[in-house]
Formats: structure tokens, sequence, C-alpha cells
């Protein structure tokens, strides 16, 4: 947590960061219903999420292990105003993941192309918390979804067991190994 802590306190002062007591609700509805923008909400007050003003953000340009060209992702399209602490004081997926990576010095990441905002969403923290350009210190591999026949992803949480036709019906955890020797 003292880790997490420090990245976040360095996002504070980023200047990008704002505080947010928006419900889901509230900004399902299409904007911050609290002065949050204009920075009329204290990071200090309970019970307030912490984001990233993904406005003027611009696009990241992110480099593939396998795809020749670029994936590009307009972070404010994709992830709008992204949480990087929660409401209990908790940090987020996103900043935890970039924090956790510089930790146990991770250099090759693969992860589904339905994680392009995450991995977006992590450069630019990369950059703000002060560990540099994300890509300079990992690859990534962004895979495809492997869809059923109704074209709604395979996963495991969902349920999925096995990929019917795609080399003989290996089971899921027997595919996550080819891909990790083949990485």
């Amino acid at each position: 947590m003292k880790d997490y802590q420090e990245a976040l306190d360095r996002l504070r002062s980023s200047g990008l960061l704002f505080a947010c007591p928006c419900s889901r609700k509230e900004l399902a509805q299409g904007s911050h219903q609290h002065g949050c923008l204009q920075g009329r909400v204290s990071p200090d007050a309970e019970k307030v999420a912490w984001r990233i003003n993904t406005r003027d953000l611009p696009v990241v340009s992110i480099p593939d292990i396998v795809q020749a060209e670029p994936f590009s992702i307009n972070l404010h399209d994709a992830m709008p105003d992204f949480v990087v602490r929660k409401k209990d004081g908790r940090p987020s997926y996103q900043p935890a993941c970039v924090v956790d990576d510089v930790l146990f010095g991770i250099n090759t990441i693969g992860r589904g192309q339905d994680l392009l905002p995450s991995t977006a969403a992590q450069a630019v923290l990369s950059r703000l918390m002060g560990y540099g350009d994300l890509f300079e210190r990992v690859r990534f591999l962004h895979h495809p979804l492997l869809v059923g026949a109704d074209g709604t992803k395979l996963s495991k949480s969902a349920g999925a067991e096995r990929v019917a036709g795609f080399l003989g019906g290996l089971k899921l955890d027997e595919l996550i190994e080819l891909v990790d020797a083949w990485l």
C-alpha cells in the first residue's frame, strides 16, 4: 500500500487529477454533477473517487509485438475520466497494475484486444507517476478475442471450458499455457 499511496500522491500533483463524488447513475446521465471538473471537490473529502481528466489527452499509440501498425486509442472515447483511487481510498486497477509491473520488473504482457483502453490508461499513468514511457519498459501482445458461435467472448470467468474447433478443442488452461510458452 505504501508504494500505491506514493504513486497516487504523484498523480495528485499531475494537474489532471480531480476528486469526484458522482455516482455511476449520475455519470451515466452524461456529466459530472458536483463541479468536479472545476475543482470544487477537495481530494481530501470523504467518499470521493480520484479520476484522471481525459478530455485533452492525445491519442495513445500502442506498439504491439505481433501487429505491424500500432493500435491507436482515444482514452476519452474509450475510458472517459477513469478512476485511479476508489471512494474507499484504495487504488483502482489501472495504477495498481503500473506500480506492480514496476515493482516486479514485468517486461512482457499478453492480453486481449478488449483491454487496449487499459493499456492506454496505464501508459498515461506511467508517465504521470514518474515511471517514464511504459512502452520502453514493457512489450505488449494484444491478441484477438476468442469468441463462441454466438459471437460472445469466451472466457473462463463466464464458464467456457473448451475452445471448440481451435487446436483440437483445447481447454482454455492448455491454450493459455501454449501462448505463455510462445511468448
